[in-house]
């Protein structure tokens, strides 16, 4: 715990000394991830915000709050962020996969696949494997898209 509160202190300095708000995006993504190392969620997710705000084109700020949210089961504003994020860098595979599970979750099962078909796209590492075990995506076993993208999968891997 020593080490978390060290770091948290050590950001928020950064932070504090920083005139006008001038402080970088990395001082409040950092900060983020020390909140969330020490289980205050609540004040990542504002720190997540004040990046989005002031650094709107930065899809770090947009991706971790989406993921953040995703732990947290908040699906609507995880796939909201995430999409933003994707936006901004197009190639991001975990952004496309993240955003996947949040639509399961929301019942957009058309979206959730299409973005599954974009992770694969951009490099989902093990993706056959991934897709055919992680538990996450049981709902989505029997649809016909799919079974295609795993088809189209193992294709690629021969």
């Amino acid at each position: 715990m020593k080490q978390w509160d060290k770091a948290l202190a050590d950001f928020s300095k950064a932070i504090e000394l920083t005139p006008n708000g001038g402080a970088t995006p990395w001082s409040y993504l950092g900060r983020a991830s020390t909140y969330r190392g020490l289980g205050r969620k609540d004040d990542a997710i504002d720190d997540l915000t004040k990046a989005t705000e002031r650094w709107p084109k930065l899809y770090d700020a947009w991706a971790w709050r989406g993921q953040f949210y995703r732990d947290l089961e908040q699906w609507d504003k995880s796939a909201d962020d995430l999409s933003k994020a994707v936006e901004l860098n197009p190639s991001w595979w975990p952004g496309y996969w993240d955003r996947a599970i949040a639509r399961v979750h929301l019942k957009q099962m058309d979206g959730a696949v299409a973005d599954l078909r974009e992770a694969v796209k951009h490099g989902l590492p093990d993706a056959e494997q991934t897709l055919r075990n992680d538990n996450r995506l049981e709902e989505l076993r029997t649809r016909d898209d799919l079974k295609a993208l795993l088809v189209e999968v193992a294709k690629q891997k021969r």
